[in-house]
């Protein structure tokens, strides 16, 4: 059977991860930055320690995609270009590629992240937002599946 790669797509706070621990099957791998830095710095993010992160991602996912293992990468994955080594790699290995766009809204994710005191995200979420490209078939997606549509009126 041809293995998997599902990349998700989403604002920081969007329901990335929450769609991940609902979604994920026994077979599944979850590649994530933010489990990574915690396990090894014990915090969300440290500039200092990103290009270690980013390597050791990087080795894993090589590993990973050798063995075939049917994979999840719980990134933002905001851009094109940020998704265009991943897809090439996987696709390099024989694997179906399945974006899951997790598309609540700018506003809910600010909400989230202040509600749970994580201010320092705000700016963040906003760049973000206004960097987002919507993937297409184009980029090498083998299907693209739209998840939580929820909108939020306005926030403060």
């Amino acid at each position: 059977m041809q293995p998997v790669l599902k990349m998700l797509i989403g604002l920081p706070r969007s329901g990335k991860s929450t769609w991940v621990q609902e979604n994920k099957t026994e077979k599944d791998v979850v590649l994530s930055a933010d489990n990574l830095r915690y396990l090894v710095y014990n915090q969300r993010y440290w500039q200092e320690g990103e290009p270690l992160v980013i390597s050791i991602l990087g080795i894993v996912f090589k590993m990973l995609l050798q063995q075939k293992k049917d994979i999840i990468v719980d990134q933002t994955n905001m851009t094109r270009m940020r998704r265009r080594g991943v897809i090439k790699m996987a696709k390099d290995n024989g694997y179906r590629i399945h974006g899951i766009v997790i598309s609540n809204s700018r506003e809910l994710c600010i909400e989230r992240a202040r509600k749970d005191g994580q201010n320092d995200l705000v700016p963040v979420i906003k760049r973000m937002s206004r960097q987002y490209q919507e993937p297409s078939m184009e980029e090498g997606f083998d299907e693209i599946i739209f998840v939580n549509k929820i909108t939020v009126h306005s926030v403060p």
